[in-house]
């Protein structure tokens, strides 16, 4: 309701801009790992939603609001980041999101984003007390000062996510821009490539924003960027488990710097109810269902007996 009331406000609707030609996925893909409904949710946010391939003298449009890069598995050309590059630095906005298939393989985005003080790392976490599936990491832990502050009471539930760390700098680059990291494992996880390391908790979503320096205006606006180190997590398949989808619409709202769409939980129909039990859960579960409850009637049978036996 709210987003039809920006597009009344707004004489042009905002457009987004979807990354194509590197195996990303479409937005016009109704399998499990297409992103259909990613695009629906963007448009519900009132977002025109655009493919944009930056071949030959393509350029990044001058109406795009936002720039999505959703998981590329093969390495973008030099004269594509250089354009990506020049966006950022003029004040675009950027959602990119990673995923455990570029492990093996440079997108060229990393040196970008490490620029702007992201590090995605090359390997993957494992949390198995926070775990559905061997695959599927539930995401309870968040940055409460953060634009994702109304998803602290829930969960997101991600694939096999890859680590995005702030850049510790030992001497900041002047006007530096902001960094914060967003979402987090459990102090229990480890990473997939580094088992003999201790247990320790990974930042999985990043956020950047940086102001223009005094007497600088870019034409764009504020730089702003949302990293995130899966991609799968928002694909027709698991947008609508826990709080995805909600992640989804936080991100796009910040990165458009529209504060008035950043207060509560998306309005949506419940077409199913999810239970959320990690494996240590799902154990303790069990032995509540299979063995303390019937032992429990058991021993209350006994009682009775021997009531009735006095």
């Amino acid at each position: 309701f709210t987003s039809k009331l920006l597009s009344l406000a707004h004489a042009q609707p905002l457009k987004a801009y979807f990354l194509q030609g590197h195996g990303e996925s479409s937005l016009a893909d109704n399998d499990p790992n297409g992103f259909a409904k990613f695009g629906l949710a963007l448009a519900q946010n009132d977002l025109t939603v655009n493919n944009l391939e930056l071949l030959g003298q393509t350029d990044i449009p001058m109406d795009c609001s936002l720039l999505i890069i959703a998981a590329p598995i093969k390495p973008l050309g030099e004269p594509e980041l250089q354009k990506i590059d020049k966006y950022l630095q003029q004040g675009g906005r950027l959602l990119a999101l990673f995923n455990y298939a570029s492990l093996q393989q440079s997108t060229g985005l990393e040196p970008i984003l490490q620029r702007w003080g992201v590090n995605v790392l090359p390997d993957y976490v494992k949390d198995p007390q926070n775990s559905i599936s061997d695959q599927v990491v539930v995401v309870r832990k968040f940055d409460q000062k953060s634009f994702i502050n109304p998803l602290l009471q829930l969960a997101l539930e991600m694939v096999l996510p890859r680590p995005v760390a702030k850049v510790n700098w030992a001497n900041p680059p002047a006007n530096a821009p902001q960094v914060d990291e967003l979402a987090f494992s459990s102090e229990h996880s480890t990473l997939a490539g580094d088992a003999a390391a201790a247990p320790a908790s990974h930042s999985l979503i990043a956020a950047v924003e940086q102001k223009p320096a005094v007497g600088v205006a870019n034409k764009r606006g504020n730089t702003r960027i949302v990293v995130a180190g899966d991609s799968l997590f928002l694909d027709n398949q698991l947008i609508d488990a826990a709080a995805n989808r909600d992640f989804l619409n936080y991100a796009a709202n910040w990165l458009l710097d529209r504060q008035e769409m950043l207060a509560g939980i998306s309005p949506r129909p419940v077409t199913e109810y999810r239970l959320l039990l990690t494996q240590k859960e799902r154990g303790q579960l069990n032995w509540l269902l299979l063995g303390a409850l019937p032992g429990g009637i058991l021993i209350f049978g006994w009682l009775v007996w021997l009531v009735r036996r006095k």
